[in-house]
């Protein structure tokens, strides 16, 4: 500072803490002083009249404020950019480096001073544009010693604005450094390639959020609602590509309104449709605010205790100084909110501390009269009285967030004016003082300054500060009581801070709930498992005892009757072995009922596995019984009707049954060692975020599958090898239509499956009706196999037991003809019998049987029933097969007459071949003429 200029300021009467300001502007529009600027400088060089030992340079700050918007009055933060950026200019013109070093003593090497203006862009893009377009204009020497030219300019307040300025400033060669403009679009250098920040922008200060969201509240949910302008858009933007690097698994969805009523709703209903419960919000007024927390608690999203509310850094401040009803929907709505922003420093920090103490010295006459000296827009000049004459409250808040930035933003520009003129000192003439838009702005972004609470470090692709060099904040804001009866205030308290994308926890996050603990982000899921209901367990489980139950019973009933004609016709081996293989079947039962919510996964595993084991060898016992059976029956007849004795015994029938399960064993024991069927838990549904809604358990048998196949092939051979045998005895008369009743046993065992199967596949996803249709399927098949078998068998045996009608059919056993011959032995010789012969030892058999038949026509039902089983086994052994008729006892006896008749004929043949045999035989011993002989032979032939 020369010594004229030194003796210009300290001449003045100015007595506050702006004191360089005045005395700047004083000379700056003194007629006696001489203006110069450079063509494509931004510098106007003072030539001071009276003698002086350097030229004076002056950088006028020309600030863009919101200070009015239509009727509503300015706010505070805006009121604090003002002051700021004057305190700013002043600490560069004196140079007072207590907040920033680098100021210090800045004005003994700097040859530059600094002066602001303020200009009310009253929040509008046109209104900005047209006094940029003014202040820009180039003027004459003396239109410039009346109004000045900017040398860069300071804001604006909203992002829309910025946008359509800096186009300008741009393109007329002027920096434009913006506080608070966070929009992304401005990162274009294209179309604005001279705008710097000294805030991050919204993409920057959308990775904070994200991570807040992600590392402290756990999120993968969200969703905003947005005022649809460029700095919500920005922002919703800059959320979604954070929320892809740094949060992949985060489900973000976003609802642009227009600022009224209808388009609030709209977005409100999509919100609400999401079924979220986490909600950030991006819009201005404290109005719109209101409106859409109460439209939200209407919708039940806002309020609740489950919904929360985070805002951008649009909301700081809104909520100050405001009461609302302890009922009303406000109250409710704004309890628990958040708000997430960036900020300059935090209370309690040196620097910030200072910063404030700095800021509410202005509360004094001399500079207050100054500040409202600049305030030229308004004509009424008692419209910011309420400002000036409550200066130190106003500025004296908990977070000056934006006079930070916006003082931050005046040192950042003087500083890189002040170190291209130290750069130039050393030239001469014009040269000396020439400072063009686009070198100072290079100049400032590729350089680093300190800050109030850090770094000043901007991104020199873009010209936006980096946001690890700002501190990030929560502030929640807490209900109170109000200072009205029944009214509620809120207090902020700042809960979490972050510095280089960290976040600390400073206090406990109080949530709409009125709790600390963090609330889940979609809805708790019920989840639905499917299980077995106790009522169809229940059912299961009487089926399978009623199963048991009639097993156990019938193989008492074989074991009690084992001597009775009717059991020993069906072999009691063969009747155990059809109710073991039932009784096993039936047991599957148990481990088809259970589920995990009975015995576990463990135990679930082992049902799985038990209940494979216990169908098959049931299945397999039942079934290779009946095939044994039915091919012993087709074997006995089928030898009788060729009058051939044979014998099956227990082994025959046994080992059919001992391979079949054999074979089952084997592959069952591969598959519990290789194989094994498992127990899962399968999901059935799922909501709209993936979550298990309804799940059941079920046999996992993928593993399994091979030997299931095999299973079933030997299985299936086997019954198909009985179901041919059946259906070859299907028609057999045999003891007791034995035959027949196996036959009509397949065929229901047949007819089950053939219903049973698809409704089991049909069921397959409702655990209660699986388990009831396959016990079910078990239950019908074995009740039918056991009362095909044997309720025929215990009719028959009650029958035998009572009088018998004169219809009864009867057993009749025939006994073996010895077989006759006739040996003619005469010098060794042996003689074949004739035909007749043969024909006689058939008269024998047919009497014998005739015999029987009439004994067995003539006696009495009690003799028969005495002497049935006494010689029943006899009889067989000495004939090996039994003969079976149906005929009455009266078609006997008819019978029986005409073998009677037939027998007495044969009987007066054999008397006559007798006495020609004799007489043949006496001409033999008696007479040497062969001839004579010969002749008589002759003669019996013809005979």
């Amino acid at each position: 500072m020369n010594s004229h200029e030194t003796n210009i300021i300290l001449s003045s009467q100015h007595q506050g803490v702006l004191y360089s300001l005045p005395r700047f502007d004083q000379l700056r529009f003194n007629n006696t002083t001489q203006w110069t600027r450079q063509k494509s400088s931004n510098l106007d060089v003072l030539q001071i009249t009276n003698d002086y030992e350097n030229p004076i340079a002056i950088c006028h700050l020309h600030q863009l404020g919101a200070m009015t918007q239509g009727d509503k009055p300015m706010s505070q933060s805006t009121f604090e950019e003002v002051a700021a950026v004057a305190l700013a200019a002043h600490h560069l013109n004196v140079g007072d480096g207590s907040l920033i070093p680098e100021v210090g003593d800045l004005h003994n090497s700097c040859p530059i001073r600094f002066t602001v203006s303020l200009m009310d862009t009253q929040a509008n893009t046109g209104v900005a544009l047209s006094h940029v377009a003014d202040v820009t204009t180039e003027l004459s020497p003396s239109e410039m010693s009346q109004h000045g030219q900017p040398c860069a300019f300071i804001g604006a307040t909203y992002s829309r604005v910025s946008v359509a300025s800096s186009m300008l400033t741009g393109r007329r060669g002027y920096p434009q450094v913006s506080p608070s403009s966070t929009s992304a679009d401005l990162d274009d250098k294209d179309q604005h390639p001279l705008f710097a920040r000294t805030i991050p922008s919204d993409h920057a200060n959308a990775i904070p959020v994200v991570l807040f969201f992600r590392d402290v509240l756990k999120l993968q949910h969200l969703a905003i609602i947005n005022i649809n302008d460029t700095y919500g858009s920005s922002f919703v933007q800059g959320m979604l590509l954070a929320a892809k690097k740094e949060a992949p698994d985060m489900q973000i969805q976003s609802f642009a309104i227009a600022n009224n009523p209808t388009s609030i709703n709209e977005a409100i209903l999509g919100a609400k449709a999401t079924q979220y419960t986490y909600f950030w919000c991006v819009v201005y007024e404290i109005q719109t605010h209101d409106l859409i927390m109460k439209m939200a608690t209407s919708a039940g999203i806002a309020g609740t205790g489950i919904h929360n509310w985070f805002f951008s850094d649009s909301f700081a401040g809104l909520l100050r100084s405001r009461e609302y009803g302890a009922d009303s929907d406000e109250a409710k709505a704004y309890h628990g909110v958040g708000l997430i922003e960036a900020t300059a420093g935090m209370p309690g920090e040196a620097g910030f501390d200072l910063f404030l103490d700095k800021l509410v010295e202005l509360d004094n006459p001399a500079d207050l009269s100054y500040l409202k000296s600049i305030f030229t827009f308004v004509d009424d000049p008692g419209y910011y009285d309420y400002v000036f004459d409550n200066f130190g409250d106003f500025v004296n808040s908990n977070n000056p967030v934006w006079a930070v930035f916006a003082y931050e933003a005046a040192i950042a520009l003087g500083l890189a004016a002040c170190d291209i003129m130290m750069d130039q000192a050393g030239l001469n003439g014009d040269d000396r003082f020439f400072l063009s838009g686009p070198r100072h702005y290079d100049r400032m972004t590729k350089s680093q300054y300190s800050g109030v609470a850090g770094d000043i470090v901007f991104n020199q692709d873009n010209g936006s500060r980096n946001y690890s060099s700002v501190l990030y904040k929560v502030t929640n804001f807490q209900s109170i009581p109000g200072k009205e009866e029944g009214n509620v205030a809120f207090q902020e308290v700042i809960t979490h801070i972050s510095r280089d994308g960290e976040w600390t926890k400073r206090e406990e996050f109080i949530f709409n709930d009125g709790t600390s603990a963090v609330q889940p982000d979609i809805p708790p899921v019920a989840i639905k498992t499917n299980v077995v209901t106790h009522g169809v367990r229940i059912t299961a489980l009487t089926f399978c005892s009623a199963i048991i139950a009639l097993a156990l019973g019938l193989m008492y009933w074989t074991e009690r009757n084992k001597k009775s004609r009717v059991v020993l016709a069906s072999q009691p081996f063969f009747l155990h072995t059809i109710c073991i293989g039932v009784l096993i079947l039936g047991s599957a039962i148990v481990a088809i009922s259970v589920d995990h919510e009975a015995v576990g996964m463990h135990g679930s595993t082992i049902a799985c596995n038990a209940m494979i084991w216990l169908e098959v060898i049931g299945i397999g016992t039942t079934v290779s019984a009946f095939m044994a059976k039915t091919h012993r029956i087709n074997r006995i007849l089928n030898n009788a009707q060729r009058f051939q004795r044979i014998k099956v015994t227990v082994r025959q029938v046994l080992t059919p049954i001992v391979i079949t399960l054999s074979a089952s064993i084997l592959v069952l024991s591969l598959m519990s060692s290789l194989g094994p069927p498992e127990y899962k838990i399968i999901v059935e549904r799922r909501d709209k975020f993936g979550r298990e809604t309804e799940v059941r358990g079920e046999c996992y048998l993928t593993a399994s599958i091979y030997y299931l196949i095999a299973l079933a092939v030997i299985d299936a051979g086997v019954f198909a090898f009985a179901f041919a045998e059946a259906w070859k005895a299907r028609n057999l008369s045999t003891e007791f239509a034995e035959s027949h009743f196996i036959f009509r046993a397949m065929m229901a065992i047949i007819a089950v499956l053939f219903v049973g199967l698809p409704l089991l596949f049909l069921a397959r996803d409702n655990p209660s009706a699986i388990v009831f249709v396959g016990s079910a399927i078990i239950f019908v098949a074995s009740v039918s196999i056991l009362l095909l078998t044997f309720l025929p068998k215990m009719k028959y045996a009650r029958s035998l037991g009572s009088s018998r009608k004169s219809s009864q059919r009867w057993h009749i056993t025939g006994l073996d003809a010895s077989k006759a011959s006739l040996n003619l032995n005469r010098a060794g010789s042996k003689a074949t019998p004739s035909k007749r012969t043969r024909d006689v030892s058939r008269t024998k058999l047919l009497r014998t049987a005739s015999e029987t038949n009439l004994e067995l026509a003539n006696a009495t039902d009690g003799d028969l029933g005495k002497e049935s089983e006494a010689t029943e086994d006899n009889l067989e052994n000495l004939t090996g097969i039994r003969i079976l008729t149906t005929k009455t006892v009266s078609e006997l006896a008819v019978e029986n007459e005409a073998l009677t008749m037939e027998n007495e004929s044969l009987a007066r043949e054999n008397e006559v071949f007798q006495e020609t045999l004799s007489e043949v035989q006496r001409l033999i011993d008696t007479t040497d003429d062969i001839t004579v002989v010969r002749k008589h032979l002759s003669c019996s032939q013809d005979i």
